[in-house]
């Protein structure tokens, strides 16, 4: 099994249509999943990874990881198991925390992958903004109000209003499964 981090090609050339997770990753993490017997996006929805005020911040990590097999144990009784996992390829965070966190959700994510024979690969924020907004700068303000638009997302999203936080990350997941979509042509 080659995963795509290994094999470049094999995420950009159709194949075959692929069951797509596409990740945000963080405490609070976006995702959305592509079922391509459906053909269409199936869930979207936010994990929240937060660990309890009297646990350790590992904690967050175990909570993260056991979501994952949540989403993938869904998908699978669904009949289309989760064949790739796309996510935010973070190159620089300017906060030391932040980007330790983000280190700490990709390394389960990479290993959930690894685990479970799942092909994963990530795409650079600029690029995912261009692909979104036509501006490889673009604010989160746009990228959400671009979501709303293509999505015809309503103000207020299931117990969330669309400029809070998580709103973000489920905006977020969205433009990367589409970018995903794109490049793999399904």
């Amino acid at each position: 099994m080659g995963l795509a981090k290994d094999k470049p090609d094999k995420m950009n050339n159709k194949i075959k249509p692929y069951s797509v997770l596409s990740l945000d990753l963080g405490t609070t993490t976006g995702y959305a999943i592509y079922a391509p017997i459906r053909g269409k996006i199936t869930q979207t929805g936010i994990l929240n990874n937060e660990a309890k005020s009297t646990q350790s911040t590992g904690f967050k990590y175990i909570k993260f990881r056991g979501n994952l097999q949540e989403l993938s144990d869904i998908c699978a009784h669904s009949g289309e198991p989760i064949e790739i996992v796309c996510f935010e390829d973070v190159a620089r965070h300017t906060a030391t925390k932040a980007a330790q966190m983000y280190g700490g959700f990709r390394a389960i994510m990479e290993s959930f992958c690894i685990d479970n024979r799942i092909e994963y690969g990530g795409y650079g924020v600029s690029e995912i903004k261009k692909h979104a907004t036509g501006k490889g700068n673009a604010g989160k303000p746009l990228m959400v109000e671009m979501a709303r638009k293509k999505w015809h997302i309503p103000a207020k999203y299931p117990n969330l209003h669309s400029n809070q936080k998580g709103f973000e990350d489920v905006a977020d997941a969205l433009w990367i499964l589409d970018l995903a979509r794109t490049r793999l042509q399904i």
